[in-house]
């Protein structure tokens, strides 16, 4: 590898700063000047076409689909419920509006509502994931066993 200079530690330590940040230089040059990741993409969508493009990177559209409606979901949930719940709940012995201490309270406690569901819906999906993990187990236990069985039988079939 070339030296960066006069005072480059590569050869003699194996690690140099400057040749650190000069490698990272020229690899972010080319990723934003000289086309990199987009032009890449651009030169795909040419030579095979607009859904040969789509499909490969069918991955990254679906999980950046995903992460928007989750984004989405999170701001429905932890904003736009709350405050049309606020807006329509009035004390009623006084017949008047919320103080902005009830607001917040009221604001948070319907958040960490939420926050529970979150919670149990996480809790049940751990637990099918757990379940479905032992019945894979299992189903591969049965296989090498059944494989171990074959393998003694021919094995056996050798010998005699």
């Amino acid at each position: 590898m070339d030296r960066c200079n006069d005072l480059c530690t590569q050869e003699t330590i194996g690690r140099c700063l400057l040749c650190d940040a000069l490698t990272e230089r020229d690899r972010f040059i080319r990723l934003w000047f000289k086309g990199g990741v987009l032009m890449d993409g651009v030169r795909a969508l040419k030579s095979r076409g607009l859904f040969a493009f789509f499909l490969s990177r069918r991955t990254y559209l679906l999980a950046g689909f995903a992460a928007v409606l989750l984004l989405g979901l999170i701001y429905q949930c932890f904003w736009v419920i709350p405050n049309q719940q606020v807006t329509s709940v009035k004390i009623a012995a006084e017949k008047r509006e919320l103080t902005q201490k009830d607001v917040y309270e009221l604001r948070n406690s319907i958040r960490q509502t939420f926050v529970q569901a979150l919670g149990l819906l996480g809790s049940a999906a751990l637990f099918f994931g757990l379940y479905y993990t032992a019945k894979t187990l299992r189903i591969s236990q049965e296989t090498l066993r059944t494989n171990q069985e074959a393998l003694r039988v021919t094995q056996e079939g050798h010998i005699t």
